[in-house]
C-alpha cells in the first residue's frame, strides 16, 4: 500500500514558496476554468489545503485574480519571445509570433485576456496587472521590429507606434475569434499578416505564409 501523498496543509514551505504555489494553482485553474473562477475555495481545493491558509497569503480575491493572470500570461508570452530570438532573423521571428498569436479560434491563454480585460474595468489590481503586462509585451515587440531594422529586413519605421498597433489588432483577433465573429467571412490572421507586410516594407505574403496550411 503506497504511502498518502502530502498536501498543501500537511507540507511545510518558506512563505515565498508557498505563495508561489498558490499562485501557480490559481494560474492553472484560470486557464481551466476561467479566471473569473479563481477563488479561495478553488484555489484550495486544487493545493489540498482550506481556504484560510489561500487567504492568509491574499488579502482579497482580486489580488489572487491579478497573480494569477499575471502569471499564466506572462510564462506564455515569455516562451514565444525565447523563440522567436533563436530564429535566424526577424522575418522568422516576427512570421513565428504571429502564427502562435493570431489564432482563429479559442485557447486557454487568449481567453484569460478577455477575461481580464473585462474585470479591469471594475477591478483596479487586475486593471494594473493588464498595464503592466501589455507594456512588456510592447517592450517585447518593440525590440523585434528594432532588430528587423538593424538586420535591414524592415523599413524604418517608429517601432514604439507600430508594436501599439499591432498589439491593438492583435487584441481585436482575440475578441472575434473567442466569441465566434466573422469565423470564414474575414480571414482576420492574413489581414494583420498584411498590415505589418505593409507597415514594414515586406514583399508580399511574406508574414501571411504562416498560414499557409
Amino acid at each position: 500500500m503506497s504511502a498518502p501523498q502530502p498536501t498543501a496543509r500537511s507540507r511545510r514551505l518558506p512563505p515565498a514558496e508557498r505563495r508561489q504555489e498558490i499562485i501557480e494553482a490559481a494560474a492553472a485553474v484560470a486557464l481551466e476554468e476561467g479566471l473569473a473562477a479563481v477563488t479561495y475555495r478553488s484555489v484550495a481545493a486544487r493545493l489540498g489545503c482550506a481556504p484560510g491558509l489561500v487567504h492568509h497569503y491574499f488579502d482579497a480575491v482580486e489580488a489572487l485574480e491579478a497573480e494569477a493572470f499575471t502569471h499564466a500570461v506572462s510564462t506564455d508570452f515569455e516562451r514565444t519571445f525565447q523563440e522567436v530570438e533563436e530564429l535566424g532573423d526577424a522575418v522568422q521571428g516576427l512570421r513565428h509570433m504571429l502564427r502562435v498569436w493570431v489564432s482563429e479560434s479559442p485557447e486557454p491563454h487568449k481567453t484569460v485576456w478577455l477575461d481580464a480585460w473585462y474585470m479591469a474595468a471594475r477591478k483596479p489590481r487586475v486593471h494594473a496587472a493588464v498595464d503592466h503586462a501589455m507594456r512588456i509585451t510592447h517592450s517585447r515587440l518593440v525590440e523585434v521590429l528594432d532588430r528587423g531594422v538593424r538586420e535591414e529586413r524592415f523599413a524604418s519605421h517608429d517601432p514604439d507606434a507600430l508594436a501599439w498597433q499591432l498589439l491593438t489588432a492583435l487584441d481585436g483577433v482575440i475578441v472575434h475569434s473567442s466569441i465566434g465573429v466573422n469565423q470564414g467571412i474575414v480571414d482576420v490572421r492574413r489581414t494583420i499578416a498584411h498590415f505589418t507586410e505593409t507597415a514594414l516594407g515586406l514583399e508580399r505574403d511574406a508574414l501571411a505564409s504562416a498560414f499557409d496550411d
